[in-house]
């Protein structure tokens, strides 16, 4: 059965790139100390008029903090405005959730500042994450894999099928730290699972998930082959159940769209990578694969 809305789907993930909205009049570079981190709409730019000594409005730009250098006081001024944006209900957080993020011009370099984890989208600020894909293989050699369904009070996709462990990386957080910390949390999964892990690269996307939100994220993806005996414990109350479900099953499930949007290019890369998303299911896979690695690490550099 051929499944030609995959690669519909795949665009979708990247529509906000593919459709070179970031070039348009309809956002506002966002800079801090002379690096692009951002971008910001112009319902949101309305929002920071107040903040100017936070955020300095220019004809074609935004400045965070111009003159500071300190990552603790930009850190701190930010925090104040984002603070006053969740009171007016710009966004919406829980009161627990205070994780940060730190914000740099590319992954390599010293952080800038941090932000709460929530505001990000509001600014176009690049997140990392990572990801797991866990499966099992049957003894006739098939491959079942592990999803979860997100809870029913998440904020972004409530009830949709994610992958089996997922999540970003806080302030001051290592990429293996993040793997191991949700891994526990999510699944139950302890720490010497991870030397069973096989780094498989990255899986970035660029949506506009409303008006004044742009999600561009980079997830850090791991490949983890788990035991038929082992079955997954959520531990944080943010996943619902636990699901193993064979791979035909899964490719209908995205394409019925039980499935969280953005999980979706973690799990088509994974299905890619294992040959079992082949050219007889996808007859676009060429172009669907280009789609699923757009240059988003670029665009801010350009």
């Amino acid at each position: 059965m051929k499944h030609s809305k995959l690669l519909s789907i795949a665009k979708e993930c990247n529509s906000f790139y593919l459709s070179g909205r970031y070039n348009s009049n309809d956002f506002k570079p966002l800079f801090c100390q002379s690096h692009q981190i951002g971008l910001v709409s112009r319902k949101i730019e309305q929002e920071l008029i107040p903040f100017q000594d936070t955020f300095v409005i220019n004809q074609s730009s935004i400045d965070v903090c111009p003159g500071l250098k300190n990552y603790f006081e930009i850190t701190k001024k930010v925090d104040s405005v984002v603070s006053r944006l969740r009171e007016k209900s710009v966004f919406k957080a829980k009161p627990e959730w205070i994780e940060t993020m730190d914000v740099r011009p590319s992954k390599s370099m010293p952080a800038l500042f941090a932000i709460n984890r929530t505001a990000m989208s509001l600014f176009g600020l690049h997140t990392y994450g990572i990801n797991v894909n866990a499966y099992v293989v049957n003894n006739d050699g098939s491959i079942f894999i592990w999803l979860q369904r997100r809870s029913m009070d998440s904020s972004i996709f409530p009830g949709k099928l994610d992958t089996f462990v997922c999540g970003g990386i806080a302030s001051g957080e290592t990429v293996k730290e993040a793997v191991i910390k949700e891994c526990e949390e999510e699944a139950n999964l302890h720490s010497h699972f991870f030397d069973l892990m096989k780094p498989a690269g990255c899986v970035s996307y660029f949506v506009q998930r409303s008006e004044g939100c742009l999600e561009l994220d980079t997830q850090y993806t791991f490949d983890l082959e788990l035991p038929k005996s082992f079955v997954p414990i959520n531990n944080d109350g943010e996943v619902n159940e636990f699901l193993l479900v064979p791979v035909a099953q899964l490719i209908d499930m995205i394409c019925n769209r039980e499935v969280a949007l953005t999980a979706t290019p973690k799990i088509m890369d994974f299905l890619i990578r294992k040959g079992l998303l082949t050219f007889e299911l996808e007859p676009d896979l060429p172009e669907l694969v280009e789609v699923l690695h757009v240059p988003v690490h670029l665009i801010y550099k350009r």
